[in-house]
Order: C-alpha cells, then sequence, then structure tokens
C-alpha cells in the first residue's frame, strides 16, 4: 500500500490537492512507524489504548509541515470527546492536552481557526479539568499548562476574548494553577510551563491578578524566581505575572518585603544588558516605581538595597528611546531623593545625566518632560555644575528647549517653570545661562498663554523674581515679563498667596529706573493699591505691596516721585491702622510716605489728612523706633498738623 501511494505521488500529476494532502498525511504516520491500518478517527467505542494511540497519530500529523488548518475543527472535537469519556486516564489527557496545545498554535497562527464563541467554555473547562484531575502528575500537568497558555493566547487576538462566560472558567483555571505550583515549587522544567500559563491567564483580565491578594501566589513567585536563578524564561515569565499584580492591586504594600525587592534587582542587574529583554526590564522598573509611590515605606525599603540608583540609572542607559523605561527612572530617582545625601549620590551615579539626556532625547514626549522637569526641580541642588553645564548637556539650554517644544501644554509649562525656578537658586551664573538660553521669554509666553492658571502665575511669579535678581538682568527680564506679570496679578488678586509672590516679582524689578516706566504704564501702581485694599488684614500681602510701592515710587535717576491720590492715601492709612501691631508695614508705609513728601503735591494732598500724623507717632511709641529717622522726615515735614 505504502509503495502504490508513493508512486502515485510521483508519477500521476493529476491527483487532486485535497486527496494529495491526505495521502502525504498517511505516509507521515507510516513514516513514524505507525500502522497505517490505525484510523486517525477518534472512534467512541475506541478503548483507552487505542485512544492514546489515536491521539498521538494526529498529533504527529498536524505538526507535520504540509497538515492543513481546515482539518483543526474537527480534531479539536474529536480530542475533546475522548478527553470527556475517559476522564481519569492521565495518559489520554497527557496527549490530548498536547494535541490542544498544537490546535491552539496553528489556530492563533491562521487566524480563522479560532474555535467559535459558544465552545469556548466547553474547551476551558475540558483543559481545566483535566489539570485538576491530574496535576500531582508532572507530565500531564505540563500538558494542561502548555493547552491552557496557547488557548489564552490564541483567544486574545480574538473578539471572542471578553466573553463574559469565560469569566469563572478563567478565575478557576488561575486557581487550578497557582495549586499546581505549589506542587512543583522546585521542578524548573514544569514552573517554567506552569508560570508561562499563568502568565497568559492574568492577561485575558485585568483584575484577574487581584486573586494574588489572598492566595499565596506572590511567595510562590518570589520562591520559584529563588529556585531557578538561572531560567531565563521562568524568571520574564514571574516578573511579567508580579507586574500584572502590582500594575492593579491597591495593596501592594501588604506584599512589600525585602526578598520581593532584592529579586526584582537581581533580575534587571542580570537582564538590563540582552537585548530581547526589553519588556520584562519594562515591566521590572515600573514595579520599582510602584513601590517608591507608596511613600515612607516603600522607598525605604528599595533603599536598603544599595545598588537601587545603579540599577535604575543602568536601565536608563540601556533603553534611552523607551518612554516608558525613562519616565519610571526618572520617578524613581525622584521618589527616593529624600535628602541633600542620596540626591548627591544620585547626581555622582549619573541619574541626573540621564534625567537631562532624556529631556533631550525624548522632548517631543510630554509626559517625558514633565517627569524629567519635576525630577530636576528635585536634584538641581544636589547636583554638580560641570554636570548642569555639561557642554554636551547644558541643562539650562535643554530645558529652556523642551518647554518651548510644548507651548500648549500647561502641565510642561508649570513643571518647567518650577525646574527653571530650582536651578536659579542656585547661583547668580545659572540665572545667566537660563536668561542666555531664551528662559525668560518662555516663561513671559507660558503666563500670558495660561493667565487663567493659578498654578502657572505662581511658578511664573517665583522664577521671574528669581531671575531677576542679579542687577544686569533686570532690564531683560523688565521688558519680558513686567506686562505679563501684572496681568497675572490682576487675574488672581482674591488670592492671597499670588499676591505675595506676584508683589514680590514686582518690588525686584522695580529696583532700576528703566523698569519703573514700564511699570507705571502697565498698571502696576493700581494692581498694588487694589491688593492692598483686598488684604488690608493681611500683613504680608500690605508689607510686600508698601515695599513694592517704595521702590516705584520715587525714580532717582530722574529725581522724580509718582503723584498721589486720594484714594491711594485712603488704602495707605487703612493699611496702617489695621496693622497697627506689625512693625514691617508701619515701617514700609512710613517710607513709602516720606517718599511721598518729595513732591509738593503729595505734600499739599498730605496736609489734607489729619490722621497721619497720629498714625506715625503711634509707630514710633508702639515699637520705640524712629525707623531710620525716616517716620520723623515725614513729622518735620508736616509741621502745620503737628
Amino acid at each position: 500500500i505504502i509503495t502504490k501511494f508513493i508512486y502515485l505521488l510521483e508519477e500521476d500529476s493529476d491527483i487532486p490537492v485535497k486527496l494529495r494532502i491526505v495521502i502525504q498525511e498517511l505516509l507521515q504516520v507510516a513514516s513514524d512507524g505507525e500502522d497505517l491500518g490505525r484510523s486517525l478517527i477518534l472512534l467512541d467505542t475506541s478503548g483507552e489504548e487505542e485512544t492514546c494511540h489515536c491521539i498521538r497519530a494526529n498529533l504527529r500529523v498536524i505538526t507535520s509541515p504540509d497538515f492543513t488548518p481546515t482539518r483543526i475543527p474537527s480534531v479539536r472535537s474529536s480530542v475533546l470527546r475522548a478527553m470527556r469519556r475517559f476522564p481519569l486516564s492521565a495518559s489520554v489527557h497527557q496527549d490530548g492536552c498536547k494535541l490542544l496545545a498544537c490546535v491552539f498554535s496553528i489556530a492563533f497562527d491562521d487566524g480563522d481557526s479560532i474555535p467559535q464563541e459558544e465552545i469556548l467554555p466547553e474547551v476551558l473547562e475540558t483543559i481545566v479539568l483535566s489539570l485538576a484531575e491530574h496535576k500531582n502528575i508532572a507530565a500531564t500537568a505540563a500538558a494542561a499548562c502548555s493547552a491552557l497558555q496557547n488557548f489564552c493566547v490564541m483567544l486574545s487576538q480574538s473578539d471572542s476574548c471578553d466573553s463574559p462566560g469565560l469569566n469563572n472558567l478563567l478565575l478557576k483555571s488561575l486557581s487550578e494553577v497557582v495549586s499546581t505550583i505549589a506542587i512543583y515549587n522546585r521542578d524548573r522544567d514544569n514552573l517554567e510551563q506552569l508560570t508561562g500559563a499563568l502568565q497568559a491567564v492574568c492577561a485575558m483580565r485585568e483584575g484577574l491578578a487581584l486573586s494574588f491578594e489572598t492566595d499565596g501566589t506572590i511567595h510562590l513567585l518570589v520562591a520559584a524566581m529563588n529556585a531557578s536563578p538561572d531560567s531565563v524564561q521562568l524568571l520574564r515569565q514571574c516578573i511579567g505575572i508580579l507586574g500584572q499584580f502590582f500594575f492593579v492591586s491597591q495593596r501592594t504594600i501588604d506584599f512589600l518585603n525585602d526578598g520581593i525587592v532584592a529579586i526584582i534587582m537581581r533580575f534587571i542587574e542580570k537582564e538590563v544588558d540582552k537585548d530581547d529583554a526589553a519588556d520584562a526590564i519594562d515591566i521590572a522598573i515600573n514595579i520599582i516605581l510602584i513601590i517608591s509611590d507608596k511613600g515612607y515605606q516603600g522607598v525605604t525599603a528599595l533603599l536598603r538595597h544599595e545598588r537601587l540608583v545603579d540599577v535604575v540609572v543602568s536601565c536608563m542607559f540601556k533603553y534611552p528611546n523607551s518612554s516608558s523605561v525613562q519616565c519610571a527612572g526618572t520617578d524613581i530617582l525622584t521618589n527616593v531623593s529624600l535628602d541633600n545625601y542620596i540626591r548627591a549620590d544620585v547626581c555622582h551615579k549619573g541619574g541626573t545625566s540621564r534625567i537631562i539626556y532624556a529631556l533631550q532625547q525624548l522632548r517631543d514626549d510630554t509626559q517625558v518632560v514633565s517627569k524629567a522637569f519635576s525630577a530636576l526641580a528635585n536634584l538641581a541642588s544636589g547636583a554638580e555644575v560641570e554636570i548642569l553645564l555639561s557642554p554636551d548637556a547644558p541643562a539650562p539650554v535643554i530645558m529652556v528647549n523642551a518647554m518651548t517644544a510644548h507651548p500648549q501644554n500647561l502641565n510642561v509649562q508649570i513643571c518647567g517653570a518650577y525646574s527653571l525656578w530650582a536651578l536659579s537658586a542656585r547661583s547668580d551664573a545659572f540665572k545667566r545661562e537660563i536668561v542666555n538660553a531664551g528662559g525668560a521669554e518662555a516663561i513671559a509666553a507660558a503666563m500670558t498663554r495660561f493667565v487663567a492658571s493659578k498654578e502657572m502665575q505662581a511658578k511664573g511669579f517665583v522664577v521671574v523674581w528669581s531671575l531677576a535678581v542679579p542687577r544686569d538682568l533686570k532690564v531683560r527680564m523688565g521688558q519680558c515679563a513686567i506686562e505679563p506679570a501684572i496681568n497675572g496679578l490682576a487675574a488672581h488678586m482674591s488670592s492671597e498667596k499670588i499676591c505675595e509672590e506676584a508683589l514680590g516679582c514686582l518690588k525686584c524689578l522695580s529696583t532700576i529706573a528703566a523698569n519703573k516706566e514700564l511699570l507705571e504704564d502697565n498698571g502696576a501702581i493700581e494692581a498694588i493699591y487694589s491688593c492692598m485694599w483686598l488684604h488690608t488684614h493681611n500683613q504680608i500681602v500690605c508689607k510686600a505691596a508698601l515695599a513694592a510701592l517704595c521702590n516705584i515710587s520715587v525714580n532717582v535717576e530722574t529725581n522724580e516721585v509718582v503723584e498721589i491720590t486720594a484714594e491711594d492715601l485712603n488704602a495707605i492709612v487703612v493699611v496702617m491702622r489695621a496693622n497697627q501691631t506689625s512693625k514691617p508695614v508701619q515701617e514700609s508705609a512710613i517710607i513709602l510716605l516720606r517718599n511721598f513728601t518729595f513732591s509738593r503735591n503729595n505734600v499739599h494732598m498730605l496736609e489734607q489728612y489729619q490722621c497721619i500724623v497720629p498714625l506715625v507717632e503711634a509707630a514710633m511709641s508702639n515699637f520705640n523706633d524712629h525707623f531710620r529717622g525716616r517716620a520723623e522726615d515725614v513729622l518735620r515735614v508736616l509741621p502745620s498738623i503737628r
């Protein structure tokens, strides 16, 4: 018979394609030493041994290169029926699960052979029952898990993936796999198969991994990783499962210990340089991020691992173009930098450099940019000047460029402004670098564009205030920032905090004559008096307002004094009365009044307010202070009132 089959294939070119395929399959069976008299059809009348024999024959046929996927449905139905006929036969279930694993694998590749949705529960239930009944037999348990894994992988590309009829069965399959892992916790080969199935099942439903909160799975996984440290497949699958749990659970802090931190760190150190480990490294570093987000307990658990910073930096170095890795690494370094010692350690080990590089390399990614800004705001104080001003990656230039790359993104602008403030606080040299890089214009543009954002205005005020401290930068800062600063103050004048910061900013800008005209033209004086009226009883706001007016009211270069109005004077009087116990407020008010006396018109206005002299005298008496002679100067100018 075999000879005739071979002759037909070689000599008769007119044989129909389907017949040719069947003959080739039969010859394949024969070549494996099978008797062609044995049928490939699983008969309901067959005994256990004959059924196993037939399943194995089908297994060899479907794994041959010439097998056509159109036969998959019939093969699948036959083997499922056989497994139900012999529920207690380990051999039938072992061979049947192997066959199903191959069938699911072919269906995944083919795409057209995936079971219909209505029979999916039957398929999954058969596999789960097989594992439940025969989990104590290693080979059968491994075969069942292989079938389960391939079933889930196959289903992941199907529209039937979310079928509600599978929910309870998936949860049951998860439980069976976990209990099987407990049996083979020292068997590396079986653990590889079991963890693969567990990962595939968890991927089917986001919430399935939550069952690990109560069933001890996390402990089993850590033990498995410790027991088989050289199994790359096992380690990667366990990391994947841990990620599925940590990404959804709200109780991760309950499972946080030195053991789980150490195993993740060791995994990264071992795998980070492997080109095919990108996905696993991504998961591992994001697990570390989740731990670092758990407050003091999480951070201290990580810091007990001495190579934490080295591990994180190595990931960021290996995957410079991965947004996920860069974001996670940046956030981790931010979270663990609790003090100057750790900040310096992060800098010395390359953490700050990697964040600056990420800000430059992934400048178009708003998430990376925002996180990098937040990190640099925290790390700038502990970073070395040589790193922040590196010729290859100067932080001020890179930070300003990143801000200007996303002018419409409010979060980027807020974070960018805050990080520039932190950098500018280092020294005047950094202030000049920022301004020379266009930082003044970038901040002013952000304040103008997002005038309705209180947080943007608050961050803008402090960085403008900081950058305007060096005298040589005041003119440029004034030209850029005076108008948006006054507009920001006007938009949020009801906020005491905004008023404090805005008034400090305006006071700093008003210390040179070149800015005074800009301040007057843009309505700074009116805005400052409005702050005083709104926050009469806030000593900090009133002191800041009076101090700013002291600077603006007199131009020493032109010997000009601002003309006071009755409304302005009323505001000063009300503030002095409301804050008689505040020496800073009284002193600033007296200095302002003295400045006004340099103008004859102002003196005439002051003479109309008989309450001014008693207020000045009360301040002198209350604090036993002449305020460096300024109070007496005011009183001498107003003799008629005295």
